[in-house]
């Protein structure tokens, strides 16, 4: 509770006092509060469903007093009060689970599982250290054979590690051994565990060899009819047993000729001469590609001369293949797709009266003119986009784009219904018509048309205006109407400035001209100025007078300005659109 909140309550109670003395009510005076009772009632404190054993915590967050619960009440700790640190002492090992006591002993506690051997100091270093008595010589003397597992008894305890002495003997498997007593041999190789030995591949490879065996040469063999024991097979069985298969596979040669007669005959039975006198006695005539017949079974290899027709592959057959490969074994196939339709690695190929060819793969897409045209974007509900459009010739008569909804045949401005007609290049005009102050058949002196300063003429179209809205006429300064274009050289007549916007409108004066923008030379005359308050609507004007030259022509590249020198002062903000007139000059 702050000195504050303490002054008031005192305050309080006075004024109770001393209202009870006069008569007069708490109620009624002003600025007090009544006396608090309950901690809630503070501004500061905020409780909520109170319980016991709770206790006021501070919330910054809030800034107020919050209840929470409190733990117990702790007088001290070990004898000490404050700020409470373990020292040595204030704990025992019976205290502390599977602690031991440096000063205690124990005897085999449970929570001992394991010790090193290392760990254990202070070892006997006798035998009568351990309770053993007598000596070693009585100790070796008492032993037998019967008191170890190789005989009646047992040995308890780790068999691992060096057994050194005089052993006489030992059974089963020494821990180590460099050498065994007695080689044994493995496939005929002595092995005493001293050195590696070569076995039946590599010894047969790193043997010496032989050219021609003989019938008692050995050779090793695997007998899979044995459980794959090793074996030896002399060469004579093995010719034996090689002859007996391939007799099964091709005749003696001896016999009748019927049948079968394949391999390298000799003789045959019933005809005399020599092989090669045979050979020499035959020709083409005598085989099937000529004149004779070969009978009997046709299996087997047929050599000789035979012809593509013979082979059903000549030039009047009509074999069938599922498949043809040209030039390459794989990547060229002719395969058939369906009845009348053949493709080359899957790829349809496209043949009169078939499919349509797709526009994908440079077709139409159709097999009628029209449906080709719509195809192609070209159809009567299309809209191309071209960049020109060659009439009746391939070059002389081209229409092209001039600009946004206007076009050009050659160069030359098309008259638009609602556009501007442009200057022809040679020739009169006729047959035009117009409004009483428009253009009249015969009166070419009215063509006049207003460009934007972004879009000027690029030909010569005669007397031409140049537009641009939104200058600021206030402030001294410079403004860009337009570029003259390659090949043309601008002239000007005159200008007009027209006021489109003007805050808080006073007496000016203003004063503008026209520039070109290479060498800065005046284009209108610089000293005519005028003026009086603007308005909407009013407007100033700068010309060429006659005599007060010379005047610059702006040269192609150049920028055609409109110079401001002297601002309205009387006006806040003068507003207007800039309307420079001339023409194009050889």
């Amino acid at each position: 509770m702050t000195t504050d909140k303490i002054h008031k309550i005192i305050l309080s109670l006075l004024l109770g006092i001393w209202s009870l003395g006069f008569g007069i009510s708490t109620s009624v005076a002003q600025g007090v509060r009544p006396p608090v009772d309950r901690l809630q009632d503070l501004t500061d404190v905020l409780i909520a469903s109170p319980t016991n054993t709770q206790v006021l915590t501070y919330d910054s967050a809030s800034g107020k007093w919050k209840n929470a619960a409190g733990g117990g009440a702790v007088s001290s700790v070990f004898g000490r009060t404050g700020a409470v640190t373990a020292q040595t002492g204030d704990y025992t090992a019976t205290q502390v689970t599977n602690a031991a006591d440096t000063a205690a002993s124990y005897s085999n506690p449970s929570w001992i599982t394991a010790l090193i051997w290392s760990k254990i100091t202070n070892t006997p270093v006798t035998l009568a250290g351990y309770g053993i008595t007598g000596t070693l010589s009585e100790f070796n003397a008492a032993l037998t054979g019967a008191d170890f597992a190789t005989g009646g008894g047992t040995v308890t305890g780790a068999s691992s590690g060096t057994n050194t002495g005089d052993q006489t003997s030992v059974s089963g498997n020494a821990g180590t051994a460099t050498a065994l007593q007695t080689a044994r041999n493995i496939d005929g190789q002595p092995f005493d565990g001293t050195a590696n030995i070569t076995v039946i591949a590599p010894g047969t490879h790193a043997a010496s060899s032989k050219t021609t065996p003989v019938d008692a040469d050995e050779l090793p063999l695997v007998d899979s009819a044995a459980s794959n024991v090793l074996k030896k097979l002399t060469w004579a069985n093995l010719k034996a047993t090689i002859k007996a298969y391939f007799d099964t596979l091709y005749p003696s040669g001896s016999g009748t000729a019927t049948g079968t007669n394949t391999g390298d005959q000799a003789s045959i039975v019933g005809i005399t001469g020599t092989l090669a006198q045979f050979n020499t006695a035959l020709t083409g005539a005598d085989f099937a590609t000529g004149g004779g017949t070969v009978t009997g079974a046709s299996s087997g290899t047929n050599t000789g001369d035979q012809t593509a027709a013979s082979l059903g592959l000549g030039t009047s057959d009509s074999p069938q293949f599922a498949g043809v490969n040209v030039g390459a074994a794989t990547d060229t196939t002719i395969t058939r797709t369906g009845a009348g339709d053949i493709a080359v690695e899957g790829n349809a190929i496209y043949r009169a009266g078939g499919t349509d060819v797709p526009v994908t793969d440079g077709g139409t897409g159709s097999s009628t003119a029209a449906g080709a045209a719509t195809n192609l974007g070209l159809g009567t509900g299309d809209s191309p986009q071209f960049t020109g459009v060659n009439v009746g010739h391939a070059t002389d008569t081209t229409i092209s784009r001039a600009s946004a909804g206007q076009i050009a045949v050659e160069g030359v401005n098309v008259l638009m219904n609602g556009g501007a007609l442009g200057t022809p290049s040679s020739g009169i005009a006729t047959n035009l018509t117009g409004t009483a102050d428009g253009l009249t058949a015969g009166d070419v002196t009215r063509n006049h048309a207003v460009y934007a300063g972004a879009s000027p003429p690029t030909v010569d179209v005669g007397v031409f205006t140049i537009s641009v809205t939104g200058v600021n006429m206030k402030a001294a300064g410079t403004t860009t109407v337009f570029t003259v274009p390659t090949g043309r050289k601008f002239v000007c007549t005159g200008a007009y400035f027209i006021v489109t916007s003007v805050t808080t409108a006073g007496a000016g004066t203003e004063t503008f001209k026209i520039q070109e923008s290479g060498a800065s030379g005046a284009m209108t005359a610089a000293t005519v100025s005028g003026s009086g308050t603007p308005a909407v609507g009013t407007y100033y004007g700068q010309y060429a007078l006659p005599g007060s030259g010379p005047f610059t022509a702006c040269a192609a590249g150049n920028i055609v300005q409109v110079v401001v020198s002297t601002s309205q002062a009387g006006s806040t903000a003068v507003t207007g659109t800039i309307f420079v007139s001339g023409f194009y000059s050889a």
